[in-house]
């Protein structure tokens, strides 16, 4: 038997070779296009990017002697630039200077804006604006170009969701901004905001009320706003003090608000004269409710410091007219009964009390459920001097870590100051606003609102948790039983501890 393999003729080798070649060439050829795309594409992309930055590189801004300089060196105009001049040695420090500019003209000379800079300084200028085309940009203290994100996010409290969504069209026909909004589903909202900052899935607007500020500032969850000379005038005084922590203040105010006595007119006809007087009510037994009755009682909890504000290191719980008043507080039985927020409104709502203490959120409700209701101060206790209660300050807060910070950083001044603003959303709210021409129409938010002359604003400290806590556990145990005068002392000793380890 033959062994021999045959290994076909000189023809068909040659044409396998050249088949095989063809192959070869082939996909040399597919991979050469392939990197000829790529430089293509980088080479389109590359175009595209210039052509996009094309307006905005030929805006800057700097200082020299003649004080802060911008220029617009394209053909067009730019729109809604802010200019915030920096010192570069102490970043943490206030800006040292900001100017807003609606339009920027074009122009072949820079223009010259007065800037009073320290000698010591080294001052930069952060530049954003809005280019012909719409885009917004950034220039940072280095002269680094950054195209922002035209977009938003806002938390808060659940009722001002569906307000910022009726606001979404307005930003964007103004300044093509898409607003997102949504309600955190945490048990105490600070604490959240400081997680969602170290986690980076915190927003870009914080909601929050004023004794949550230092709490932030502290963990550098948020930054200081910076409003211009006319847009704090627009403002109470006394509600942008409650939101400034170190100097520095960190908010645009939105309600401010203190515990008032709601009354179901077909069940209490009559406003009682003190607090003796009222039969029955509910109110939801935390400390913010609790404290405005300890107001009434004569009571006291923090002494003001310099400033006026209500200091936690100067605890005044344990004073004689403050024992007075918790004793006064522990012999009030609707305080015995254990309600939340929703507990105390149902009982008003529901005609089985005919007083509530609560705020403007609780008379809404009610007056969405048809009930006819009067609203009044929290009146004294009989033969007591009553002192002030404390107002809450909402305000709209900068969020030092948010995704979209510089867009928020102009914003916020820019439009949530805004007086047209302002107004529109604290009546949509039915809340009682913080601006100084406030005229409400309605005498129950006026009451609402307190005032230097009726409230204190709340305390705020970097440990106001645990001092709201303490707080708690001391008017709970008192309202269970247990006796004032020893239940203040250790208060007292509490927070002396606590507020000595702060320091």
């Amino acid at each position: 038997m033959s062994t021999a393999v045959d290994w076909g003729d000189l023809p068909t080798w040659l044409s396998a070779v050249a088949a095989l070649s063809a192959l070869a060439f082939a996909a040399v050829a597919v991979v050469v296009a392939r990197r000829s795309l790529r430089i293509e594409s980088r080479r389109d992309q590359v175009a595209v990017e210039a052509s996009r930055r094309a307006q905005a590189i030929l805006v800057s801004a700097w200082c020299d002697e003649l004080g802060l300089r911008v220029r617009n060196a394209s053909h067009s105009p730019v729109y809604q630039a802010r200019l915030t001049v920096v010192d570069l040695a102490e970043p943490e420090a206030a800006p040292l200077h900001h100017v807003r500019a609606d339009v920027l003209p074009p122009g072949a000379e820079a223009t010259s804006h007065p800037a009073a800079v320290p000698g010591t300084a080294e001052p930069r200028v952060l530049v954003t604006f809005t280019d012909a085309a719409g885009v917004r940009w950034h220039r940072d203290a280095y002269g680094r170009l950054r195209e922002l994100e035209s977009r938003l996010t806002i938390a808060g409290a659940e009722r001002m969701e569906a307000v910022h969504q009726h606001f979404s069209a307005d930003l964007a026909a103004r300044y093509g901004i898409a607003l997102t909004c949504h309600t955190p589903d945490w048990p105490t909202r600070w604490q959240g905001y400081v997680r969602a900052g170290l986690d980076g899935t915190i927003a870009d607007v914080l909601d929050a009320p004023n004794d949550t500020i230092a709490v932030l500032a502290e963990q550098r969850v948020i930054e200081p706003v910076v409003l211009a000379a006319d847009q704090l005038d627009r403002f109470l005084p006394w509600t942008l003090q409650a939101l400034t922590y170190q100097n520095r203040l960190y908010g645009v105010p939105l309600t401010a608000q203190v515990p008032v006595l709601i009354s179901n007119l077909d069940l209490a006809p009559d406003a009682p004269a003190t607090f003796e007087a009222i039969d029955d009510f509910a109110v939801q037994r935390e400390p913010f409710h609790l404290l405005a009755i300890f107001a009434a009682a004569g009571g006291e909890i923090f002494g003001v410091g310099p400033d006026g504000t209500p200091d936690p290191n100067r605890f005044r719980g344990a004073a004689p007219t403050s024992i007075a008043a918790f004793e006064s507080l522990a012999a009030v039985r609707p305080l015995r009964r254990r309600l939340d927020e929703n507990g105390a409104r149902q009982e008003f709502l529901g005609g089985r009390t005919p007083h509530l203490i609560g705020l403007a959120e609780d008379l809404m409700d009610a007056r969405a459920a048809g009930l006819r209701c009067a609203v009044s101060a929290i009146p004294p206790f009989r033969n007591r001097n009553a002192t002030r209660p404390y107002a809450s300050v909402r305000g709209f807060l900068l969020s030092r870590r948010g995704a979209n910070r510089l867009i928020a950083r102009d914003l916020i001044p820019d439009y949530l100051a805004r007086v047209d603003v302002a107004r529109n959303q604290t009546a949509q709210l039915c809340m009682p606003s913080c601006l100084r021409d406030f005229q409400p129409g309605d005498r129950d938010l006026d009451v609402l609102r307190g005032g230097p002359d009726h409230s204190v604003p709340l305390p705020s400290h970097p440990r106001m948790l645990l001092i709201w806590r303490l707080l708690g556990e001391t008017l709970n145990a008192i309202l269970e039983g247990a006796d004032p005068s020893a239940s203040a002392r250790r208060l007292d000793q509490r927070l002396g501890h606590v507020l000595g380890s702060a320091t």
